[in-house]
């Protein structure tokens, strides 16, 4: 089991790896820039990601249950 995160210019997705499938756990729908640096960072508290973008906590996502 483990995380992931799929990045684009129209948003961020952090996702779960399951067994057999890659549940959503957390969706940022806002223009990422692709000519700027940004600085991207998930942070798990209690099976939870919260996401930052520039240094800015800008989503938390959904608890994950790993068993």
């Amino acid at each position: 089991m483990g995380g992931g995160i799929s990045v684009g210019s129209n948003g961020i997705q952090v996702v779960a790896h399951c067994n057999a499938y890659l549940p959503v756990l957390l969706s940022y729908q806002h223009p990422i820039s692709t000519t700027q640096y940004t600085h991207i960072l998930v942070s798990w508290n209690d099976r939870t990601p919260t996401l930052y973008v520039n240094g800015v906590a800008v989503a938390t996502g959904y608890y994950r249950d790993w068993e």
